[in-house]
């Protein structure tokens, strides 16, 4: 007979890792659409361990004109002793959340 406690962790295991391959799946799919829209990523800034899968974009005038047509938001500011003022927006894309810093604000 199976041991059961065994069993489960091999159960919650598989539902973890399908669970990080889905978030892996769906930071993919928005990477793509990014690099199609004309987004530059920052190499490293994709983050799956969140809720939703985040991905990190160079600050540019696609960024700027969400922010005036309301459609991204800033959502923190504030001084760092490494680069000074700076602040953060974010908008959605798909499952996932797409982030950027804007330094000297």
């Amino acid at each position: 007979m199976a041991n059961p406690i065994a069993m489960r962790h091999t159960t919650a295991l598989k539902t973890a890792n399908q669970i990080v391959i889905e978030r892996l799946e769906q930071a993919l799919a928005a990477a793509r659409e990014l690099d199609k829209q004309g987004y530059a990523l920052v190499p490293g800034g994709v983050d799956v361990n969140a809720v939703r899968p985040t991905l990190e974009v160079q600050p540019d005038g696609h960024c700027r004109q969400l922010i005036e047509q309301r459609r991204a938001v800033y959502f923190h500011c504030g001084i760092s002793p490494v680069a000074g003022r700076f602040r953060a927006g974010q908008f959605p894309l798909g499952d996932c959340r797409v982030v950027w810093l804007e330094k000297g604000h």
